[in-house]
């Protein structure tokens, strides 16, 4: 997870399961309640059907909802377009989790406003993990 500034503040994992997502849930309140942050935004990569569930699961969730979460769904062409700024970056999952944080960092939609306080988490397919980058 990163804050508002781009810093990490925790890193985990979880598995691809109601319990994972459960737990995911937990630690991005969790996270969130102590930097304190008026806003999350989640964001993965939508592979095949791996997304689909976890995605629902957030969406769906009251804890998230009081925290003003934006979860994006994102195109793998759009995060290799992106991480294309990064140079001679390799391919692992924690190192792409790292990239779609950066993309949400300066994602914008029209029905979005960038608090000043906010959480960016992050997570990749194969299986749902998070990462403070390395």
């Amino acid at each position: 997870m990163l804050d508002d500034t781009g810093n990490d503040v925790c890193g985990f994992t979880v598995s691809n399961d109601l319990p994972g997502t459960e737990r995911f849930v937990e630690k991005v309140v969790d996270t969130a309640d102590a930097l304190p942050a008026d806003k999350v935004k989640i964001g993965m990569e939508a592979t095949n059907l791996y997304w689909w569930h976890l995605s629902q699961a957030l969406h769906d969730d009251p804890q998230l909802t009081a925290l003003r979460t934006e979860i994006a769904v994102i195109n793998p062409k759009v995060i290799d377009g992106f991480k294309r700024i990064y140079t001679d970056i390799p391919k692992t999952d924690a190192l792409d989790a790292r990239v779609i944080a950066a993309l949400l960092a300066v994602w914008t939609s029209p029905s979005n406003t960038t608090s000043r306080h906010e959480v960016c988490t992050f997570a990749t397919a194969n299986p749902v993990s998070l990462s403070h980058g390395e």
